[in-house]
């Protein structure tokens, strides 16, 4: 049974903007470390693109579930988005973050990124 739908778009050009002006300082406070270092491994045209997808993926989890829990907050750190080895990405179940869904009632996170152009969207589907 779904218990929450979220969604969240993005501006690439942003996070473009973010990289230029204070370089890895920032974003290395908003992502989770395996993300950062997925980051920084990519040309320097593709890490905005990398970093909007996975904060819109942050967003659509967070709205996907906060209002699933009693303090209807946590901290987005907590949730990591990678890619598989076909490219499909998927949130991972740290411990923190696992506790998280635990307290929402749900046991499984679905989520979709796409790009176009400038925006990033990402649309989360939180199973119970």
């Amino acid at each position: 049974m779904i218990a929450g739908i979220g969604v969240d778009l993005v501006d690439i050009n942003f996070f473009d903007k973010m990289i230029r002006l204070t370089g890895a300082k920032r974003p290395g406070q908003m992502f989770t470390a395996d993300e950062w270092t997925i980051c920084n491994g990519l040309w320097e045209w593709e890490k905005a693109t990398y970093l909007a997808t996975r904060w819109a993926s942050k967003e659509a989890v967070f709205k996907a579930l906060a209002h699933l829990l009693s303090n209807k907050t946590f901290d987005l750190r907590l949730i990591e988005t990678l890619n598989d080895s076909g490219g499909k990405p998927y949130i991972t179940y740290h411990k923190d973050f696992k506790r998280v869904i635990d307290k929402a009632g749900v046991r499984d996170v679905h989520i979709t990124i796409t790009t176009e152009m400038n925006l990033a969207m990402a649309v989360a589907v939180a199973e119970q």
